[in-house]
């Protein structure tokens, strides 16, 4: 097994050849470059009253979204949910905006703590916080899906590039315990990527995708849709 860490992801992912993104009816992920490098995700979930696709996501620091599916974005589903759990899923995404509005803090240091309550109310105290890929992993957690091995993250020297950019344009809307808390974050905490999230999100079943596996997988998402690997 890879270590996760050491191997370039251009030489990952040179042969791998699996579709990932496709169509969703009722739950699913999207992702979207938003600049050279740079991705966004949230998930896709099927309205019932508007009878719409809605792209719920957090966009930036108490900047949480329900909003209309743009047309940019690849979609990824994942045929192993059954009819049941996607509709329990998509009635949770419903929920958790119902009870949350835009307010849900951004932060960096995600570890499967538990940050939504038993009604998906945002547990907003010990300057907790979530970025938009880590919101993902925490909504399916929280629903009872973990796709992903959080324990088997590891930092990457690149991750404080992204952490310290972050702490730079939040600094002066964040609480004094928020920024301390990202402070203490900053190339110590493990980045979870988007493009790992929707992998993990592609090929979970049953048990969790472990880092070496969602970095390969996470590569092969980009490589197919023409992003740049980083």
């Amino acid at each position: 097994m890879l270590c996760g860490v050491c191997l370039s992801r251009k030489f990952w992912c040179k042969e791998l050849t699996r579709p990932y993104a496709g169509s969703v009816d009722v739950i699913g992920i999207a992702l979207k470059e938003v600049r050279p490098g740079g991705r966004h995700t949230g998930l896709v979930f099927y309205d019932r009253e508007k009878k719409s696709k809605r792209f719920l996501h957090l966009a930036w620091h108490y900047m949480f979204s329900n909003e209309e599916l743009g047309s940019d974005y690849f979609i990824y589903p994942n045929s192993n949910f059954n009819l049941g759990e996607v509709e329990y899923l998509a009635e949770r995404a419903q929920r958790l905006w119902d009870v949350n509005g835009p307010k849900i803090a951004y932060g960096l240091d995600y570890n499967g703590q538990r940050v939504f309550d038993e009604d998906l109310k945002f547990i907003d105290r010990d300057g907790a916080g979530l970025t938009c890929a880590t919101f993902v992993l925490a909504f399916f957690e929280r629903c009872g899906f973990p796709v992903a091995e959080l324990s088997s993250w590891l930092p990457r020297k690149s991750d404080d590039a992204f952490q310290k950019w972050v702490l730079d344009a939040l600094s002066c809307k964040l609480t004094p315990e928020q920024y301390a808390r990202a402070v203490a974050a900053v190339g110590i905490a493990p980045r979870y990527r988007p493009e790992e999230v929707v992998a993990c999100f592609s090929h979970y079943d049953v048990d969790p995708i472990n880092f070496p596996d969602a970095q390969v997988w996470g590569c092969a998402v980009l490589k197919e849709a023409n992003m740049k690997i980083t």
